[in-house]
Parts: C-alpha cells; sequence; structure tokens
C-alpha cells in the first residue's frame, strides 16, 4: 500500500500557535496511522560463506522478525530471527540486511551477522513522522527474507492490547494440555485455522478508528509470527504491532504471563498510554495488572469474564463468547 509522510508544511503552519498545535496533536492521535508499504524486491543473492549453509538453504526458510514498537525519533533493535526446514535449523554465521519504506521507497538501515541461534540485530532510530514502515530482512546468501513492522505511534500515543488465542481466536489455550504439540503446530502447518469471534474484527477496527493503535501481545512462540499475520490479514484485521515470544518456553503458561508483563511495561516506559487490554486467560489478567492496567479498562472473554474485577465481554453475562456488547459500547463513546 502506497502512503505519504504527514506533510511538513501543516506541522509547521500548525505550529504558529499554541491553541493551533493543541489541535493538531489532537488531530493527529485521532487518526489511524498512516501505513508505508510498497511491494519489495530483495537485493541479489551473494551466495552463503558457509558451504554447509549452502546445504541447509535447500530447505524452505523459516524465518521470523518481531514488530518494533517506538516512539518518534526513538531508538530500537530490530531483531529477525533466520532458520530453515521443519526442524528449524538455525542460519549460523551468515549476513543479513534490514531495509524500510520510509514512504518513498525501501532504503537500507544496516547489516548484521546472524549469531549461534540464528538471529541478527540491527540499530535504528524511528522516523520523525508517526506511522507503520514496513520492515524487510534480507539473507543475502540467498534474498530470502521476513517481514514486520517498525511501529512508531504518536509521542505519548494511545495504544490497545489485544491477546490473540482464546481472545480473537474461539481457541482457549488453557484447554490445550500441550500447546506446542496440539494447537501450535496444527496452526502452523496449516491443519487448523482459528476461527474468530463474532465482532473480533470490528471491536479492534473501531478501536483503531478512534485512534489507539492495536498491539496483538499473543503467547504464540516466534515461528508463528508470519501464520499470526497471514491470519490478521486474511480476517481483515487492521494491521498493527504483533509481538510473539522470543522462545518455545515464553510460550508455556508458568512462562507467558512475566512475557506479556515485561513487554507492556517497555511500552507504558516509552510513555504510551494502553487505553485498554483485551484477552481471555487468567495469565492475560496477571500481566496485564502487573503492567499496572487498571481492572476497569481490562476486558476479558469467556469463562474468566469478570475475574478479579475485570469487565467481561457482556455486561451482564460477564462470560459471553461475543464481542458485540463490547463493539457496540466502544463505538457509542463520544
Amino acid at each position: 500500500m502506497k502512503s505519504t509522510w504527514f506533510c511538513p508544511v501543516l506541522l509547521s503552519l500548525a505550529l504558529t500557535g499554541c491553541g493551533a498545535a493543541e489541535e493538531e496533536e489532537v488531530a493527529e492521535l485521532a487518526q489511524p496511522l498512516t501505513r508505508c508499504e510498497r511491494s519489495f524486491v530483495p537485493p541479489p543473492k551473494t551466495g552463503f560463506r558457509h558451504f554447509a549453509n549452502r546445504l541447509l538453504a535447500l530447505a524452505p526458510a523459516w524465518h521470523s522478525l518481531q514488530d518494533v514498537v517506538v516512539s518518534p525519533g526513538g531508538s530500537a533493535v530490530v531483531e529477525g530471527k533466520f532458520a530453515y526446514g521443519s526442524l528449524s535449523k538455525d542460519l549460523e554465521r551468515e549476513q543479513v540486511q534490514l531495509f524500510v519504506d520510509d514512504c518513498s521507497g525501501f532504503r537500507l538501515l544496516g547489516s548484521a551477522e546472524t549469531d549461534s541461534d540464528g538471529r541478527a540485530r540491527v540499530a535504528v532510530t524511528a522516523p520523525a513522522s508517526p506511522g507503520m514502515y514496513a520492515l524487510r530482512m534480507v539473507v543475502r546468501g540467498d534474498a530470502t527474507f521476513t517481514a514486520g513492522y517498525l511501529v512508531v505511534p504518536p509521542r505519548a500515543g494511545r495504544l490497545t492490547v489485544f491477546d490473540i488465542d482464546g481472545t480473537l481466536t474461539t481457541s482457549d489455550m488453557e484447554l490445550v494440555k500441550d500447546v506446542m504439540t496440539e494447537l501450535f503446530e496444527p496452526i502452523l502447518h496449516g491443519r487448523y485455522v482459528p476461527t474468530a469471534y463474532p465482532f473480533a474484527r470490528e471491536l479492534v477496527a473501531e478501536r483503531e478508528r478512534r485512534g489507539a493503535v492495536p498491539i496483538f501481545l499473543t503467547g504464540r512462540p516466534y515461528w508463528l509470527t508470519q501464520s499470526s499475520r497471514d491470519w490478521l490479514a486474511g480476517g481483515g484485521f487492521p494491521t498493527g504491532g504483533l509481538h510473539t515470544t522470543d522462545s518455545n518456553s515464553e510460550a508455556l503458561p508458568t512462562q507467558v504471563a512475566a512475557y506479556k508483563t515485561a513487554f507492556l511495561r517497555g511500552l507504558i516506559g516509552q510513555g504510551f498510554a494502553i487505553e485498554a487490554a483485551y484477552g481471555n486467560a487468567t495469565t492475560d489478567i496477571t500481566a496485564y495488572a502487573a503492567a499496572g492496567i487498571p481492572k476497569a479498562a481490562t476486558y476479558i472473554i469467556g469463562s474468566n469474564g469478570g475475574k478479579d474485577g475485570t469487565e467481561g465481554a457482556c455486561a451482564v453475562n460477564k462470560t459471553c463468547k461475543t464481542w458485540e456488547e463490547e463493539y457496540r459500547r466502544v463505538r457509542a463513546l463520544p
């Protein structure tokens, strides 16, 4: 999708008076983020440095890239994970490059070498203008790449947090004995496509329409990043920041709350305001509370709705299994 930067002329005019500047800031906060994403053509492949990696790359690529949420002009680190084959064998000691679409086309941000875990990190400075900037991280050896976003909300901007499994989808991780083999593996291989709760898409879209950037904070592991992007896009959900776990252990029920808490605290520490958080599990309730999100702004669907002082998906039947009432409530807000 082709987009443009916020017009600097209009911004300079808005700064001519204090009242005008405040009006401009309010108007900016009430707009969905500008999205910069063109088609991407990777640079030509260079061949691998190491012979073993040439053999490894005969298998399908299973790369992933974490989205990064950062304030305008802020510093951040973009991390990609590079692996091949059904066993996700790591690509070690090879060059990768990071590109960003700055709304005028993709440009190179930097290069890095994968470590022994197949990870590569590039330090970046976010654009000064709010927006969603498409990222592409490319393996120079064979020109395979992975996609993500540099999400730049307005300074002190508003966010809305959404869990995915059991919150946007009807599948409940708490009811799955072995989340790796019974839930995540079928999603990876396409044997199972989760069904969305009624009005889940409409709720996310309405929150975005009102100026809150959607953040999809899921307990799915990193190797489901692209599958998660595909599911959200296929369901017509707005494009927002997506964050998966960095390891399989963080996806376990005993670890997922701590992982989510740490990520949310990082957002709040940057000055962002989380105006609402949506979940379904007791781990969501724990994580949101530990991050300092008020129970009155915590909305839980399903059997845990209303638990520990949270809000249910429905006002009367707090354990209802539809987001319709919440969507209509948000839409009716002034």
